[in-house]
């Protein structure tokens, strides 16, 4: 009977030791899987952490791509122009030939100014000088007509064989009607009555011989422009 009870409580001893490693195993092998979580959970954060940083890293490099292709792309555009020395001389030319247009214009002006002035007194000189011969033909065939009428007021005609000879009178009345060319201020020119008619023919061939005028010094300037 005693070694029955003896060798169960050695059985109960036995398991009972067994218990307690068991106990003592499991609160290991839990402290092991707390470490392991802490651990793991250190390696997330870190891993995390690494995450961001390349994020940032991404969008910097991203940000750095896009200034290099940016600048490459100014880079070719600045090689493609010329140099700021080149630039400022052909501005300078350009200024240069600006000038010269701009004085060879003003010469040209001033010569169309002068060919208009001229060929206006010319057209009222020859308009002038029309009018004079109008009203000398016409003192002419009156004064015909009234030596027709009275042959004994004029005997020197068959004498002159038949021209007409014009008193100092007539030919001083002649000289007052008819207007001078220049005025005696500053050489101003002094314009006769002109009819409506005469204006408007006289404008149109104005017009056509300047036009002409204009056309010649056109080429002229071509031809200088293209020397």
């Amino acid at each position: 009977m005693y070694d029955r009870l003896m060798a169960q409580f050695a059985q109960c001893k036995l398991t009972a030791l067994k218990n307690v490693e068991t106990l003592q195993m499991i609160k290991e092998e839990r402290e092991n899987y707390t470490k392991l979580v802490e651990q793991h959970e250190e390696s997330i954060e870190l891993a995390k952490e690494e995450i961001e940083a390349s994020k940032k890293e991404l969008v910097t490099a991203k940000q750095i791509r896009k200034n290099k292709m940016e600048y490459d792309l100014l880079a070719s555009l600045i090689d493609q122009q010329p140099d700021r020395n080149g630039t400022q001389k052909h501005i300078e030319i350009i200024k240069k030939e600006i000038d010269d247009l701009v004085q060879k214009k003003l010469k040209m002006e001033r010569k169309f100014q002068k060919r208009r002035n001229d060929f206006t007194l010319l057209m009222y000189s020859i308009h002038e000088l029309e009018q004079q011969l109008d009203q000398e033909n016409s003192s002419s065939s009156s004064s015909s007509s009234s030596s027709e009428s009275d042959p004994t007021s004029h005997p020197d005609l068959d004498d002159n064989n038949g021209i007409m000879e014009v008193s100092d009178d007539e030919d001083d009345d002649l000289n007052n009607s008819s207007p001078t060319k220049f005025d005696g201020v500053r050489g101003e020119v002094k314009l006769p009555s002109v009819s409506t008619e005469d204006s408007k023919a006289m404008s149109v061939e104005e017009d056509a011989v300047l036009e002409l005028s204009i056309d010649k010094d056109e080429h002229d300037v071509d031809v200088v422009v293209a020397c």
